[in-house]
């Protein structure tokens, strides 16, 4: 496990504001360590996020109804990951966080909440980090059916049937 962190590590080092992002993540883990972060978040929530940073195709959205929220944090996590860890940071820090247009995202208790139920569990294998980032945006943006993200996509969801399908345009 560390072996696997340590490249993910590495990968985020070389990426795109490499130096500054890791530096954040350091923050994070500090605050994180001395109990200066929401309560309820845990060691596996800085976990998450190194791996959605080096890896962000593996962003989980589970069973939840947060398929424009995880297309959201998708392009973020992949186009912009100081913006990513910044926005982790402060939910995780703060309880809030502030979104480039102005719009505040934040936690709710109710976010850490781990279901006991085991047919929940199975269905549901987000990591801390993705359930509070998601509903976060979910509670946010749940009024409105579309969101520009900081790639310039335009993400949007409609409904075919009944099936819901996201669509991304540049």
């Amino acid at each position: 496990a560390h072996a696997e962190r340590d490249r993910d590590i590495a990968m985020i080092a070389e990426g795109k504001d490499g130096a500054v992002v890791l530096q954040k993540l350091n923050d994070l883990q500090q605050a994180i360590s001395s109990g200066r972060s929401q309560k309820g978040i845990t060691q596996e929530y800085i976990t998450s996020v190194v791996q959605q940073l080096a890896h962000p195709r593996e962003i989980n959205q589970g069973g939840d109804i947060t398929c424009t929220q995880t297309a959201g944090m998708w392009e973020i996590y992949k186009y912009n990951p100081l913006y990513a860890v910044t926005l982790s940071s402060d939910l995780a820090v703060k309880g809030v966080a502030t979104l480039k247009g102005g719009k505040e995202i934040s936690l709710a208790a109710s976010d850490l909440i781990k279901d006991t139920k085991e047919e929940v569990q199975r269905f549901d294998q987000r990591t801390q980090s993705e359930k509070v980032f998601q509903k976060a945006m979910f509670r946010a943006f749940s009024q409105e059916r579309v969101g520009t993200y900081p790639s310039g996509h335009v993400v949007s969801m409609r409904e075919t049937n009944t099936k819901l399908f996201v669509e991304q345009r540049a």
